[in-house]
């Protein structure tokens, strides 16, 4: 099958590779490998209080905020950087040692971590029926707000909020469709470095 989907309570709780925080991992390639040594890997995270992120060296991230008020980010090199829109992917490098500063409470979000060596990603949000077409390796497909049906050839899987479906795109064009005026699907699109 083309699609695999995974529902919001398979995910694995753990704690990040610094201890300062605990993520729930939804999808790793190599399946099993842990942080920093993975090709990617997507995992959502509730950050609650103010926290050091992981040091993941030769790993970049693509965060995006889930729910919640959102949190500022500091780096190493000086960088700012303001996570406080729903849905708006933020990308920074896993290895600047970058501070998290929470001031109004308890926020989610959606991490997709991958090795800078081998892939390139892209995130985006898809907020009506759509098809991607793009010259993509693996999406990663999650259901941000409300129901979605994810579709490629003759298979197609439907997503409630929070679940996840993973397409492997030699099997061609991906098909999606949300539900409702104001659903939301995340697309998180990997693809190998030459």
């Amino acid at each position: 099958m083309a699609i695999i989907k995974l529902r919001s309570d398979e995910f694995h709780a753990g704690l990040w590779p610094n201890g300062a925080g605990t993520s729930w991992t939804i999808a790793t390639s190599p399946a099993g490998a842990q942080l920093p040594h993975v090709h990617w890997q997507l995992a959502t995270a509730q950050i609650e209080r103010s926290v050091p992120f992981s040091f993941l060296p030769g790993i970049d991230r693509v965060l995006t905020l889930l729910d919640g008020p959102g949190f500022s980010l500091s780096f190493a090199d000086g960088r700012k950087i303001a996570v406080d829109r729903v849905g708006e992917p933020v990308w920074f490098p896993g290895d600047v040692e970058t501070q998290c500063q929470v001031t109004g409470g308890s926020s989610r979000v959606l991490n997709l971590l991958y090795a800078r060596t081998a892939y390139r990603a892209e995130v985006k949000m898809l907020d009506a029926s759509a098809s991607l077409t793009e010259n993509m390796d693996v999406t990663l497909l999650y259901a941000l707000k409300h129901a979605a049906t994810v579709a490629v050839g003759d298979d197609a899987v439907q997503l409630f909020e929070g679940d996840v479906a993973i397409v492997d795109h030699s099997a061609g064009a991906i098909g999606c469709a949300v539900s409702g005026d104001d659903g939301r699907l995340l697309a998180g699109c990997l693809s190998a470095k030459p």
